[in-house]
């Protein structure tokens, strides 16, 4: 990962040519730039957070179901995860 500034870095050239993998915006001075597994991503500073607290969410939701099902069994995650899909679809509408 680099930050990346539009006037002062080799690769502020590129920011031109690039938009914001969340929100799909173009870029005004800095970048977060992140080496991907087949091309660099390129993120607002406030994008990358959300993006990363959204990704530690779900993360710690996969361990919350992992932990249920290990000492309640698969019915009780099955349970958590569609009391979770309802609160996604709550949240859409």
């Amino acid at each position: 990962m680099a930050i990346v500034f539009h006037d002062s870095d080799v690769r502020g050239e590129f920011l031109d040519a690039q938009s914001c993998f969340y929100c799909g915006q173009s870029f005004d001075e800095v970048a977060i730039m992140w080496d991907g597994s087949s091309d660099f991503i390129w993120f607002h500073s406030d994008c990358f957070i959300k993006m990363a607290m959204g990704m530690f969410r779900d993360v710690h939701e996969l361990e919350l179901v992992q932990s249920i099902s290990k000492y309640h069994g698969d019915t009780a995650s099955d349970a958590y995860m569609q009391s979770i899909q309802k609160r996604i679809r709550s949240c859409q509408n």
